[in-house]
């Protein structure tokens, strides 16, 4: 069953491309952000010796979106904010052999002269970004995972607390960048408390699928696969509930989009469909490739 979500999900990206090469200026913070997350599905699947078909299509469209100055000098011209998501591009493009158009010095400089509002990033976010300068090769002022991870939400959570989107999408970053996607032994601050860490996502999980918000679900379910946590049932459950959403197109409906899901399916207005169903869908095919 899985198998047929993921490749599904896949050809229904690789159809619908155009809309994200037919993108026209202004730069929105959701397309970039877009970009970001398909180039983090792709070195991740290919890192993990578990490359994804059409790899090699998305990586183009990758390449030549940032060959657009407009496009890639946006975090040094226009909002710092943006930095992170570039990082990841950049990254990607450079771990598949392909040149970026802004050289690593100009990155370097942009971190030695501390353009990034460290102190504007919450625990989780500089774990990110602690991620991405350490597998680019960056050099850094930050310290190390156990002291940002003490920080965050899931190192504090107290039982019984009610969980909020943002908690659980807290949780899941925590968990992917301390375990780099499942695909490196589980740190010593989140194994000595496993079974508690364990009961917390799954809680989690339980609330966003109460409130039908399948996007953080599906990101629960790959942050139980990178801490190796095995319940084949369990995960039959909710990789059953992924199928019930899926499109016959190959689209996961997202939280507003379930939703609207009858409504929309009578107008099908693909481009509407296509950058609200983005994420979930793409999060799917992470949750099937990567983790244990």
């Amino acid at each position: 069953m899985m198998n047929i979500i993921l490749n599904n999900a896949l050809m229904w990206f690789n159809e619908n491309l155009k809309f994200l090469s037919q993108f026209s200026e202004p730069y929105t913070e959701e397309y970039q952000t877009a970009i970001a997350e398909l180039s983090l599905l792709c070195i991740q699947t290919n890192r993990q010796k578990n490359s994804i078909i059409y790899e090699t299509n998305f990586i183009n469209i990758i390449k030549d979106i940032y060959c657009k100055a407009n496009f890639y000098e946006y975090p040094f011209k226009c909002d710092a904010r943006s930095f992170i998501g570039h990082l990841v591009i950049w990254s990607t493009l450079n771990h598949f052999g392909i040149k970026p158009k802004i050289n690593k010095e100009k990155f370097q400089d942009f971190i030695d002269n501390e353009k990034v509002n460290l102190g504007s990033l919450s625990p989780f976010r500089l774990l990110e970004l602690k991620y991405w300068l350490d597998i680019s090769g960056f050099n850094h002022q930050l310290v190390s995972e156990d002291f940002y991870f003490s920080s965050t939400f899931l190192s504090n959570y107290k039982s019984k607390c009610t969980l909020s989107i943002q908690d659980a999408y807290d949780i899941t970053h925590t968990i992917f960048y301390t375990t780099d996607f499942g695909s490196k032994s589980i740190p010593i601050f989140l194994k000595n408390n496993m079974e508690a860490n364990i009961k917390i996502i799954k809680e989690a999980l339980y609330e966003m699928l109460q409130i039908g918000n399948l996007d953080l679900v599906i990101e629960l379910l790959l942050s139980l696969k990178c801490l190796k946590y095995v319940n084949k049932e369990f995960y039959s459950i909710i990789w059953e509930t992924i199928k019930i959403n899926q499109d016959s197109s190959g689209f996961v409906w997202g939280l507003d989009t379930i939703k609207e899901k009858h409504e929309l399916s009578k107008y099908y207005n693909h481009k509407y469909i296509f950058w609200k169903c983005y994420h979930p869908t793409l999060v799917t095919v992470m949750a099937g490739y990567l983790g244990n």
